[in-house]
Parts: structure tokens; C-alpha cells; sequence
């Protein structure tokens, strides 16, 4: 999911307020990008309790009924997907998916798959079973509950304080090789977003936060506090018409979901 920052063109006047405290965090950016390093056992936790989400949605011909494709001599329903990621969790001693609430083919999927950060598939639902798995949502968390299928293994926090440049790290799938990793994040400021508590957030390492990656866990301490929600981009417009002027562009600025429990 992705929103746009406009940047007006063809105005007088050039607005400076803030321009001080955004050259201090750039400052502040790079020196960590240059030395801030991830412990392994570290990145090994996270990517242990990732697991990648994927929602299947048949295509529909003419008449609505599913397209069909030859696969190896087998005709096979065609799907559009919606993947992202999430973190397995032990709350209250049940395990669930901590993961985003944007998920835009909730009512045109049939199925669901939740795999490791490996690719192996672990679990298979119906559209109906994943709509029952949903314990808890509310616009940028969503939480499924598992009933125990799989193992929970990442601890959650929300009573850690987080102030402007720290630094958590963030279950990210590198857009070229689809390779989930673990990237650093540094909080620029944590406010509202539309009405929930989130965190505001550059990335060390310049990564853009694309499709697929919504719902990535936000850990500090190895502690989950968050998920990946939105990636904010770019785009010139004039003032006069609101008509874009050039391509949309990717940023390392990012906006995650805090933990709502």
C-alpha cells in the first residue's frame, strides 16, 4: 500500500519550517547507516517467526466462472494474488499472525497459504477458515488466530518507550529476489495516522517498502511491537490544475502500524 507525498511545482515561495530538524536526522541517517550493524541471532529470531501470506482470487471469464490454464498437461484455475508478510506470536499462550489490515482481495479470495520465509507452504485455508481465523482488526493490525497449528515464537511489547532515532529492525522481502531479510528502521517521530497509534520511519539502507511487504514485524530488543503498513512516494503536480508532472517515486519513508495489545 502505498500514499502519495505531493510536491507542488510552479510555487513562489519555498516553505523552511522543519528544515533544521530534517538535515539533523539526515545527518543522523547516514551515520547509522554507516555503522549500525544486526546481530545474527538477532536476524535469525525475526526471520524464524516471518511468515510470508499469500490470498488467492480466481480470475473470472465472460460468464463468471474461473479461467482456466494447461499446466503440464492439467487445467488449472487462474489466480490473481495478494501476498504480504507476518509474525507468529504466543499471546496469552495462543498462537496467531500479527500482520497488516489492508488486505484488498478479502472478498474475492478462495483460499490462503501461510509459508516460511523458505517458501514452504505450512498452511492451506479456505476463504471461509481465514475469515474465521480473524481475532482482532482495526484498520492497520490484523490478528488470525491459528488455534496452535504452528509454533509461536516471537515475543510482543508495547510498554517499551520509543523515542525519535532509535533504531528497530524490520522483516523485509527484497523486491528482486523475493528474499525475506531483516533491514534497520529509524523512528523519525510516532503519531496518529488515521486514528492509530503508528510510527513514522526512514529507512538506514534506503530500502522502499513496496507491495508485498505490508505486514513485515517491527522488532526492537527482539520484541514485536509493530507491522509494516504503508510506504509513502513521490510525485510532482502543479498547483494550478493538481495534473502530475512526473513519475511517482519511491522513498525510504514508511509508516507501521504500532501493536494494538
Amino acid at each position: 500500500m502505498a500514499i502519495k507525498l505531493i510536491m507542488m511545482v510552479g510555487v513562489g515561495a519555498v516553505l523552511v519550517t522543519g528544515v533544521h530538524k530534517q538535515m539533523s536526522r539526515f545527518v543522523t541517517q547516514q551515520v547509522l547507516a554507516q555503522t549500525y550493524e544486526i546481530d545474527s541471532a538477532a536476524r535469525q529470531q525475526i526471520l524464524d517467526a516471518t511468515v510470508q501470506i499469500t490470498l488467492y482470487a480466481p480470475i473470472l471469464d465472460e460468464t463468471g466462472q474461473p479461467k482456466l490454464i494447461e499446466i503440464n498437461g492439467q487445467r488449472q484455475i487462474q489466480y490473481t494474488v495478494g501476498d504480504g508478510l507476518g509474525t507468529l506470536v504466543n499471546r496469552n499462550g495462543q498462537v496467531v499472525i500479527v500482520t497488516h489490515d489492508h488486505w484488498t482481495l478479502m472478498e474475492q479470495m478462495t483460499k490462503a497459504t501461510v509459508a516460511d520465509v523458505a517458501g514452504e507452504v505450512l498452511l492451506t485455508v479456505t476463504a471461509v477458515q481465514f475469515q474465521q481465523m480473524i481475532q482482532y482488526r482495526d484498520g492497520g493490525t490484523m490478528i488470525l488466530a491459528l488455534e496452535n497449528r504452528l509454533p509461536g515464537t516471537a515475543p510482543t511489547t508495547t510498554s517499551t518507550i520509543h523515542e525519535s532515532d532509535d533504531v528497530l529492525l524490520l522483516a523485509y522481502r527484497q523486491p528482486d529476489t523475493m528474499q525475506v531479510d531483516v533491514v534497520p528502521m529509524m523512528i523519525d517521530e510516532m503519531k496518529l495516522y488515521h486514528g492509530q497509534q503508528s510510527f513514522y520511519l526512514y529507512s538506514l539502507h534506503n530500502e522502499a517498502v513496496v507491495g508485498g511487504n505490508s505486514g513485515g514485524g517491527l522488532f526492537i530488543d527482539g520484541e514485536l511491537v509493530g507491522n509494516m503498513w504503508i510506504t509513502l512516494v513521490i510525485q510532482e503536480v502543479t498547483q494550478a490544475t493538481g495534473t502530475a508532472v512526473g513519475p511517482e517515486q519511491q522513498t525510504n519513508l514508511s509508516i507501521a502500524a504500532r501493536l494494538p495489545f
